[in-house]
């Protein structure tokens, strides 16, 4: 059983090497001149392109708050702009806290992600859509409890944390309104916002702190990470269990590991075959699209209805040439 707990950022004297067991050096691209890193990214570009090719499809995708960051939607944890850099997670963010004082989540939610903002996908959450559409099976694995991935055109998409627009009933356990359209429609006065069935309050329907993690999912993605022939790791600090154990697992099961974050982590030299410090809505959509072109010369009428369905996703109505 998986619940959140305070000690969760505190990783002790965990030894991840010992986990991982003997693995080649990691393909670092962190170069600070900019000529040697163009030339750097461009061909560790190429390598992680043809990994795809490679593996064909049954891909994973392990995302954390880096992968929303472009969304302009604010992540929890960061210590100076953070939802709880300036609040008290133990008096709104926890279980024991919501079922005294739902109002104060409520009010949060309210305060930080506002009725006018309405976080549309990057062009990091549209990529991995696209490669999707291109062929390439794939399961996102998110903590993340945006919808965005969805919103991208992504099938499989599996919420460790939760979906915080998505809501239920504490009472009677119907699903309520979506967050989204409280937000909008709630005045904070009248917060906790009620279910229409029974007048119960309505909960998000994310992990708060002391709560379970859904078993049925952690049981799946851990099968999936076992199975896949390539696992990414996209803007997560793999701090957190169980995610990050799951790029360990699938590299001892065989998988190729790529990482694109902004910082290295306790993965990078462990378990890691490529890794890349790029912004992931610049660098992923420069993956998927020399995939397309090398598997355009490969498929070329797979890739014209690529083409045809990525322009309906991305709300196009241009017929591609």
């Amino acid at each position: 059983m998986f619940s959140i707990k305070w000690d969760d950022m505190d990783l002790g004297d965990v030894s991840f090497s010992d986990l991982a067991g003997s693995r080649a050096p990691a393909r670092v691209i962190d170069h600070e001149n900019v000529a040697v890193r163009k030339a750097a990214v461009k061909g560790t570009v190429e390598i992680i392109a043809d990994m795809i090719l490679e593996a064909k499809g049954n891909l994973v995708f392990l995302t954390g708050a880096g992968m929303s960051a472009a969304s302009d939607i604010p992540t929890f944890r960061d210590p100076d702009h953070g939802v709880w850099a300036t609040r008290d997670p133990k008096q709104c963010g926890t279980k024991e806290a919501f079922v005294h004082h739902p109002e104060r989540l409520w009010t949060v939610l309210m305060d930080v992600v506002g009725p006018e903002n309405d976080p549309k996908p990057n062009l990091g959450h549209k990529a991995l859509g696209d490669l999707e559409a291109l062929g390439f099976t794939s399961t996102v694995v998110t903590q993340n409890v945006d919808d965005l991935h969805e919103n991208a055109g992504n099938k499989d998409v599996m919420h460790l944390h939760g979906n915080l627009w998505r809501t239920f009933c504490v009472a009677c356990g119907l699903q309520g309104t979506n967050t989204h359209e409280l937000l909008r429609t709630v005045k904070k006065v009248d917060l906790p916002p009620r279910c229409d069935h029974c007048h119960g309050v309505l909960k998000p329907d994310a992990i708060l702190f002391g709560e379970l993690l859904d078993n049925s999912i952690v049981d799946r993605a851990s099968d999936l990470v076992k199975h896949t022939p390539l696992l990414f790791v996209l803007g997560t600090s793999a701090r957190v269990t169980p995610a990050s154990d799951f790029p360990i697992m699938a590299a001892n099961h065989g998988a190729k590991v790529v990482e694109i974050n902004m910082e290295r982590t306790q993965l990078t030299d462990t378990c890691v075959d490529v890794f890349m410090n790029e912004p992931l809505e610049v660098v992923l959509p420069q993956i998927v699209e020399l995939v397309r072109q090398k598997h355009l010369k490969k498929d070329p009428l797979g890739t014209s209805m690529f083409t045809l369905l990525s322009s309906v996703l991305n709300g196009s109505s241009k017929m591609p040439e």
